[in-house]
């Protein structure tokens, strides 16, 4: 089969290469498109992250008006006749290129459907256009599913496949064991310090509470930021001047290997990052997750997840919350083993028939779940994605 990919973050490009190999060991040929949401991920993955995947087929920059992402596309299907486009994430960028695939008849698969937390947010309803324009909706866990299956979606098209994450850190942490020289590169050993990993923007705003973790836990701290958190803490002239009055070091945002074993050698790990605190988890290594337990439905279900919310005094509630789980045990999550089987029998399966979902939206409204009015609940930017 033909299948062409759309990735969108960082987190995409890591979470769906255990399907690109997947799909490449059976035979497919696979097709990688950037739209650029992270300006640059995806090549750094070509290029840096030890992901094996091949070269891109094409780009789409994030800024592009639809009107031109609709001609563009056009100009892409008539050149390439796809089997299937996967989609994956949940981001609203990637609405467009499905949006069209939907009303031109091209069969879409959605990998990591059924996040919900029907609060009527954007992000929520934009969770659920992207499931509803989607032919085949794979899920991480069963709780997903049930979503779905709530909403009146198709069982036959629904499939649940587990998480990804946890085949890409049973296949690479070995790997990064023996080829990181991350520890050597900073003159730290296994244990010598607290890894935190921060990518959301509201983070940063409590910076200064969450370093002074440092000085209450003594512990010497590594934290890697994406380049727009550096360039935030330049413009503030933090950067440096945290360094100096704080035991940390500030990193570039590491390669797969580099970053897996920085995980693997904490002591423990702090991030806001939903998918880093799985591979935390599962490496075993104590972990807080700096996020709201309702702000955004964890991708795994049945774990006893270390919430802690970030604002004002962060620094000791981290000291009194990471003191509790240093040497706590974290059990395995929801087994991937059934990704390649599941996916493969999906695509077989619907290989000569293309499908829709009709275009609903759910939430709580009152105290009671039911479909929403669009005129009174979705909002103006969204509207243009209905049909």
């Amino acid at each position: 089969m033909r299948i062409g990919v759309f990735l969108s973050t960082r987190e995409d490009v890591v979470t769906f290469s255990p399907i690109y190999w997947m799909l490449r060991k059976a035979g497919h040929r696979v097709y990688l498109y950037d739209v650029g949401v992270e300006a640059g991920w995806f090549e750094k993955g070509l290029q840096y992250l030890s992901l094996d995947y091949d070269k891109l087929s094409g780009h789409f920059d994030k800024d592009i008006p639809e009107e031109f992402i609709w001609s563009e596309l056009e100009k892409l299907f008539e050149k390439i006749e796809f089997d299937y486009v996967f989609f994956i994430g949940r981001d609203v960028n990637i609405l467009p290129y499905l949006k069209y695939c939907y009303e031109n008849g091209i069969k879409t698969v959605h990998i990591g459907s059924g996040l919900r937390n029907y609060d009527l947010s954007v992000r929520d309803l934009v969770s659920q256009l992207i499931d509803r324009y989607s032919m085949i909706n794979f899920t991480y866990s069963p709780v997903h599913t049930r979503n779905l299956l709530e909403e009146g979606f198709d069982p036959s098209r629904v499939v649940l496949i587990g998480y990804p994450i946890l085949e890409l850190v049973s296949t690479k942490s070995g790997e990064a064991v023996m080829k990181s020289t991350i520890l050597d590169e900073l003159g730290v050993e296994e244990g010598d310090y607290v890894l935190i990993i921060l990518w959301r923007r509201e983070s940063l705003k409590y910076i200064d509470g969450l370093l002074r973790f440092s000085e209450l836990a003594k512990e010497y701290l590594v934290c890697p930021l994406p380049k727009w958190g550096k360039r935030h803490l330049m413009n503030l002239d933090k950067y440096y001047s945290l360094m100096e009055r704080y035991d940390i070091t500030f990193l570039e945002t590491m390669d797969i290997m580099d970053h897996l074993s920085l995980i693997i050698n904490a002591r423990s790990v702090i991030t806001d990052v939903e998918w880093i605190y799985v591979e935390a988890s599962v490496l075993g290594r104590p972990s807080l997750l700096l996020l709201d337990s309702g702000e955004r439905p964890l991708i795994l279900d049945g774990v006893e997840v270390n919430y802690l919310n970030f604002g004002e005094g962060v620094e000791q509630a981290i000291v009194n919350r990471y003191l509790k789980r240093s040497d706590g045990k974290i059990r395995r999550m929801l087994d991937a083993s059934l990704i390649r089987e599941r996916i493969l029998d999906a695509i077989r399966r619907f290989s000569g028939v293309f499908l829709r979902n009709e275009i609903k939206l759910y939430g709580y409204v009152d105290g009671f779940f039911k479909e929403v009015s669009r005129t009174d609940f979705v909002p103006f930017e969204l509207r243009r994605f209905l049909v």
